[in-house]
């Protein structure tokens, strides 16, 4: 989760931050994580923390833009 977090974001702190909300967004959905087989939670987790990671890059990529 971390690599495709890195990969996305290029930053070591904001990467770690997104896997930690992807987790927190995991543990608030976890029925739907528990009743699914191995590779759809994988995927699951996967899609999460990339959605977070892009969510954070918008957001900064938004707050950089207002400063200039």
């Amino acid at each position: 989760m971390f690599k495709v977090a890195n990969s996305i974001l290029k930053n070591t702190f904001d990467a770690e931050e997104a896997v930690n909300e992807a987790f927190l967004r995991i543990a608030i959905n976890f029925s739907k994580v528990s009743e699914a087989n191995q590779h759809k939670a994988r995927k699951f987790a996967v899609i999460t923390v990339r959605n977070v990671a892009i969510d954070i890059y918008n957001k900064k990529k938004g707050y950089e833009a207002e400063n200039i």
